[in-house]
């Protein structure tokens, strides 16, 4: 069975599914993988819209307090860092969850604990390499094998990093911005977040359901 696709109906229930590991009961991360998809996908469409209303209005009327339209620009900013925090606060739990599960079903090769999978991603330096290695870990437990994967996984990671990198540029410019020339250069750097974001995006949709799949697969099918 392909671990992208839904789980067959066939396979047990959760209340058939009894294996218990040194972090509890195995959990299924259907629903959550539901929703942490319906708000990368809302994220998406924000971006885009921003990003558009940011390239076609002058620099002066998105950013000046005045400007006609700056409540609108001010409204939609605030909604995608909100949206931001949000997935942030979800993708940490199912991440949490799924280390678990991969302790439950690959003990003697797990090392990284469910706590240091979730704070590796907010450790200066670390947060380089250290979540890609956690990942890469649950990935090995989930499938039961370290072959699964070999492109999605770094690709993921690849558009993390850059999206951060971006980002971080972006910000920085506007924040010692003192002219109208260097916001548009910041403008014009702000449309290539939008195709990134959108790729992030869909590539962690991507991990959030193999994994998520792989785990309950597995899970169903477990041999004690």
């Amino acid at each position: 069975m392909n671990p992208y696709s839904a789980p067959d109906s066939s396979l047990r229930s959760d209340s058939e599914i009894r294996l218990s590991g040194p972090y509890g009961r195995f959990r299924n991360n259907g629903p959550l993988k539901i929703i942490i998809i319906t708000f990368l996908v809302i994220e998406a469409m924000v971006v885009l819209f921003n990003g558009i209303l940011n390239h076609m209005l002058p620099a002066n009327v998105v950013y000046e307090p005045d400007g006609p339209l700056v409540k609108v620009y001010l409204i939609s900013h605030m909604t995608q860092v909100s949206l931001r925090i949000i997935l942030a606060v979800i993708i940490s739990i199912w991440i949490n969850r799924i280390c678990k599960n991969a302790w439950l079903l690959d003990p003697p090769k797990m090392s990284i604990t469910p706590a240091l999978a979730v704070g590796y991603y907010f450790i200066p330096i670390l947060f380089l390499w250290k979540p890609y290695v956690s990942m890469r870990e649950i990935r090995n437990a989930s499938y039961g094998r370290e072959d699964a994967m070999p492109l999605l996984l770094p690709l993921w990671w690849s558009s993390c990093i850059f999206f951060f990198v971006l980002a971080t540029s972006i910000h920085l410019i506007f924040e010692v911005a003192t002219d109208q020339e260097t916001l548009r250069i910041a403008q014009r750097l702000s449309l290539i977040i939008i195709p990134v974001t959108i790729l992030r995006n869909y590539i962690t949709i991507a991990l959030v359901v193999r994994i998520t799949n792989a785990q309950i697969f597995r899970a169903a099918h477990w041999k004690a």
